[in-house]
């Protein structure tokens, strides 16, 4: 799930937007329905949390700061059902949201398999 996390993150950059679903459209199921994670289950569960920064807030700790005091990201952090977790971090963020400052685009892909 890490590939998947750190694809979402590169491609948010590249592409120049911020959004859950890749250029292509998939949601972040597909990506994870497609994958060799998803193979080894009958059933699927998961959850997506993205975020940019830049400067002091483009930090790991600032971001999950971030997420820790908006609701919705919090309890997707905070669900027990989720077993599995993968991270990806690109080393920039988008530019039309920047200005061009320096900063960092995070994924985290949340799951469970049954």
């Amino acid at each position: 799930m890490h590939r998947i996390a750190a694809k979402q993150a590169k491609e948010m950059v590249i592409g120049d937007y911020f959004g859950d679903n890749s250029l292509r459209g998939w949601t972040p199921i597909d990506r994870i329905k497609v994958s060799r994670y998803a193979r080894r289950g009958r059933r699927l569960a998961a959850a997506q949390n993205i975020g940019w920064g830049t400067h002091g807030l483009a930090t790991p700790a600032a971001m999950v700061r971030g997420w820790m005091l908006s609701p919705e990201h919090r309890q997707i952090m905070l669900t027990g059902a989720y077993r599995d977790i993968g991270v990806g971090v690109a080393p920039a963020a988008p530019a039309s949201l920047t200005g061009g400052a320096p900063g960092a685009t995070y994924t985290v892909e949340f799951a469970a398999r049954g």
